[in-house]
């Protein structure tokens, strides 16, 4: 099969072809030709159409992307996590520009980051969870945009925290760690009243489910929202609010990229556990065909059964991804679109408007892992890139 597409990558513009076997789904040839804008007007419609996808590479990897309007300009801005902090960045001229001051350091390793109005105070707050090897197990801060600089206005040891968008509002979950385990059985929901938070509604979630590859959707008519959530297992699954399953994927969507050490007490000694952050699902705003979510595959090329042969070392071998749209319909979700596969794997996504144009988009967060000068590298850091999809 004979693929091609225009790729756009700050101002540059290259057009990509691959030869893909229609067999096993490998790329045997691949080229990549670096195009000149026109200098005359366009004649047809079609050279005035936007391509369907755009890239802005990164000055390192990524562990996290949240998108929100974070400062004062009304204009979206892009959250973005390497394993050091967090920085805000913003599209101008058609590249991505750091806003001055508008970074953060944790104390220890980026696992996520979420940006959103939890507080209901009309402007967002920035939420960074990070694993520490010295002291806290997990520490997470919550962040707002003051006089131009981040400042922390919460803090939680040994707590991960996670945004969950909720119908049209956005809920500050949280969810301890294990005494034996990374993540422990409950997730409760914090509110914001009175200037601080506090302790919520516990969520009726199944054993196995945590703040990372959780949704909450209205699905069956109920009163309160289903849960979506993907399994230690990679498998998408739909329970009602009461914990009853009613169904699951065949395929597998996720795949976690990013992982952290954790010590935990057992009856024996202390063991060395590994914490997996389960991918974003983002539920869609509501279609007359159906609820609609967007979750990502990350996978390995001609070995599909790595992940479960391999369950501890997958995650450090995925070298390609997918977005995938899914639509529930009688009973279960089904397939309507998916994304092209990326050049890396996919760490985290996004969605909204990027650019201010009204329009939403699948903004990706991809990092390489192929043979290439930054990966061979042993003192360098690779260097991601985001993948913007407009959804069909």
């Amino acid at each position: 099969v004979l693929t091609s597409r225009v790729v756009e990558e700050g101002r540059a513009r290259h057009l990509e072809t691959a030869w893909i076997s229609g067999r096993t789904g490998a790329t045997l040839v691949a080229s990549r030709t670096p195009l000149a804008r026109a200098a005359y007007p366009p004649r047809f419609a079609w050279e005035q159409t936007p391509e369907l996808e755009r890239r802005y590479p990164l000055d390192g990897p990524l562990r996290g992307l949240a998108l929100a309007g974070v400062d004062s300009d009304g204009r979206p801005d892009l959250v973005v996590a390497d394993e050091r902090g967090i920085t805000i960045q913003a599209l101008q001229d058609g590249s991505l520009v750091p806003v001055a001051g508008a970074t953060f350091r944790p104390g220890g390793l980026v696992l996520s980051v979420d940006a959103a109005d939890v507080n209901g105070t009309g402007r967002p707050q920035i939420v960074v969870v990070d694993a520490r090897l010295v002291g806290d197990a997990v520490h997470s801060t919550v962040l707002e945009l003051v006089g131009g600089r981040l400042r922390p206005i919460y803090e939680a040891r040994d707590r991960y925290l996670r945004v969950i968008p909720v119908g049209g509002e956005s809920w500050l979950v949280e969810q301890a760690i294990g005494l034996t385990e990374p993540f422990g059985a409950r997730i409760r929901r914090l509110v914001w009243r009175d200037g601080r938070y506090h302790d919520g509604p516990t969520l009726a979630v199944p054993k196995d489910v945590t703040v990372y590859g959780l949704a909450l959707l209205r699905l069956t008519g109920a009163a309160e929202p289903d849960v979506v959530a993907l399994t230690g297992e990679d498998r998408l699954t739909v329970w009602t609010a009461r914990g009853r399953r009613i169904w699951t994927s065949a395929e597998a969507y996720g795949g976690p990229a990013v992982t952290f050490p954790m010590s935990a007490a057992t009856e024996r000694r202390d063991e060395i556990r590994i914490g997996r952050i389960r991918g974003r699902i983002i539920a869609l705003p509501d279609r007359p065909e159906g609820p609609e979510i967007l979750v990502f595959g990350n996978f390995i090329p001609l070995v599909g059964g790595a992940r479960t042969l391999f369950p501890g070392v997958a995650p450090t071998l995925f070298t390609q991804g997918r977005i995938h749209r899914l639509r529930w319909t009688e009973g279960q979700f089904i397939p309507v679109w998916q994304s092209r596969t990326t050049d890396g794997y996919i760490a985290d996504f996004a969605y909204g408007s990027m650019d201010g144009d009204g329009f939403p988009k699948v903004v990706v967060g991809v990092v390489p892992r192929g043979l290439n000068l930054d990966t061979l590298n042993p003192v360098g850091r690779p260097r991601g890139q985001l993948v913007v999809y407009e959804l069909p």
